[in-house]
């Protein structure tokens, strides 16, 4: 209690409708009244002033004369009460112990103020909670550890994949290789084949003109002429196009590839006479046929035998340029590296062409020197034996037929080799396929282990709260700053769960309650300064 002087400076109207003051203190200065009706109080407050009045003292006591007062001067007794306090009850039944803050100890929040134990269930939800401690330690090692598995295997599988994906492309890359290689073989099978039709028209025609009659005119004799040298100048032209996929000299066929190749390994000198050679011969190729072109239905066998001899030694110096080129293939084939390798189907497939070409070439020349013979014979008989031309017949129906039977095997070659790289396309297809298939069922595996292990310690963080929980229940803590006013048990006493322990109060803000009687209400308002005495 606190005595309670009231003291204005001027009078006031007696008319204004005052219930209650209030004096409220504030750091332990002097504050403001607030008038209240003391018929009004709230529950809070009554509670608050019945446990206050059992340790009330009187401070100051002034009497105050029952008749009409001139003047406002009066003292009163009241209570000071704090405007916020906390009353701390247990959550759970047990012992107090632990009691940290007694009566009048100041206290901030988060304190601890006491603790509540049940000696038996205390242990054992520690015990439980150090236990799930444990268990969250051991399930967070379990989950990392299964990623990481999981990771490792998802790793493993996917470089599986990545390998036969690998090998698949290669085996495509093969396949192209060889189907390159093997269309330039039968490019020079078919050639040849060409070449010996063209063989055997001309030894059919020779034939059966020998064998009409003993005395084949000139003019036939010419034209058949004239047959070897278009058969011969077919075969040149076939070598030319051969020789084009290396030297890129017609710029048709070339192969840049290829040409890069040669130019870095083989030979400069060498490549650059061969190359200035087959430029010759192009050049020759041409002259020829426009004379062969002149000669068509020239009865001089002088003029024909020139153009046999000048075709003939076209043969030759493209045969010795087909012997130089397979030597500058052989050469580069000989060097080991991923640039040879690249292009080795192509440039084997080129030599095989060069290799078919040169006996046609040596035939065509025997062709050749045989019209050229015949053509001196006929100009000192003014015939052809019969028997000599059966001989070319059945020679050019050999070679028709060894050039059909090596066409006939370079196509069920080509169809077996190409049959078995489509194979391993197939085989390398399925092998991804798998690999995919494989990697898909070890992630969703994975993510399976990882779920269950997440979930694991999810279940184990949740025991830990409800532990925690239990635990916290057990401890009574201030939860604000201010002083302990009031304790109502005992170290050690029983207490069972929502009964009282102690009052925590925030005595930074308080307030002042006092009665006043009908006629001093009339000298009070809101707003006017009281002086507090204690």
């Amino acid at each position: 209690y606190f005595g309670f002087k009231y003291v204005a400076d001027n009078y006031l109207n007696p008319d204004e409708n005052a219930t209650e003051q209030e004096q409220t203190v504030e750091n332990g200065e002097d504050s403001e009244s607030s008038e209240e009706d003391n018929t009004s109080n709230d529950d809070e407050d009554s509670s608050d002033d019945t446990d206050s009045d059992k340790d009330a003292t009187e401070v100051v006591v002034q009497e105050i004369s029952s008749e009409p007062l001139s003047r406002i001067n009066f003292a009163k007794v009241g209570t000071i009460a704090p405007y916020k306090s906390v009353t701390l009850t247990s959550e759970s039944a047990g012992n107090v112990n632990n009691f940290e803050k007694t009566e009048g100890d100041e206290v901030e929040k988060g304190d601890q103020i006491a603790e509540i134990s049940d000696s038996v269930s205390t242990k054992i939800t520690q015990v439980n909670y150090d236990n799930a401690l444990k268990n969250l330690e051991l399930a967070m090692k379990s989950l990392e550890s299964t990623k990481n598995s999981v990771s490792q295997d998802a790793k493993s599988a996917l470089i599986g994949a990545q390998t036969a994906q690998l090998n698949y492309n290669n085996a495509i890359t093969s396949y192209n290789n060889l189907a390159a290689s093997l269309e330039e073989q039968m490019r020079a099978a078919k050639l040849g084949v060409q070449a010996a039709e063209v063989g055997l028209q001309s030894a059919q025609e020779n034939y059966y003109n020998s064998i009409s009659t003993n005395s084949v005119s000139l003019e036939n004799t010419l034209d058949q002429s004239l047959g070897g040298v278009v058969s011969a100048l077919t075969l040149v032209d076939g070598a030319l196009d051969s020789l084009d996929s290396l030297y890129g000299t017609r710029h048709s066929y070339s192969n840049d590839t290829v040409e890069d190749v040669l130019d870095e390994y083989a030979s400069s000198s060498q490549l650059r006479n061969v190359e200035d050679d087959v430029e010759d011969l192009e050049d020759m190729y041409f002259d020829l046929y426009d004379e062969y072109e002149t000669l068509r239905g020239d009865d001089d066998p002088n003029d024909l035998k020139q153009l046999i001899n000048d075709t003939v030694e076209l043969l030759e110096d493209t045969q010795q340029v087909l012997y130089e080129s397979k030597n500058i293939i052989d050469d580069v084939l000989n060097e080991d590296n991923e640039d040879v390798q690249a292009v080795s189907a192509s440039l084997s497939g080129t030599k095989t062409a060069l290799n078919a070409l040169l006996p046609s070439m040596d035939q065509s020349k025997s062709g050749l020197r045989q019209s050229e013979q015949a053509i001196e014979t006929m100009v000192l008989n003014n015939q052809f034996q019969p028997e000599g031309a059966l001989t070319g017949l059945e020679s050019a129906e050999t070679q028709l037929n060894s050039a059909r039977q090596a066409l006939a095997q370079a196509e069920a070659n080509a169809k077996s080799q190409l049959d078995g790289a489509q194979h391993a396309i197939n085989v390398a297809a399925k092998q991804v396929d798998s690999a995919y298939a494989q990697l898909a069922s070890i992630e969703a595996k994975g993510d399976l282990q990882v779920i269950g292990s997440e979930t694991q310690v999810a279940n184990m963080e949740g025991q830990i709260d409800v532990l925690e929980v239990n635990l916290d229940s057990l401890q009574l803590i201030s939860p604000i700053d201010g002083v302990v006013l009031e304790t109502f048990i005992e170290e050690g006493n029983y207490v069972n769960p929502s009964q009282r322990i102690a009052t925590v109060a925030d005595m930074t803000k308080v307030k002042v309650k006092i009665s006043l009687t009908t006629e001093e209400l009339a000298f009070v308002k809101l707003g006017q300064n009281v002086v507090v005495e204690g």
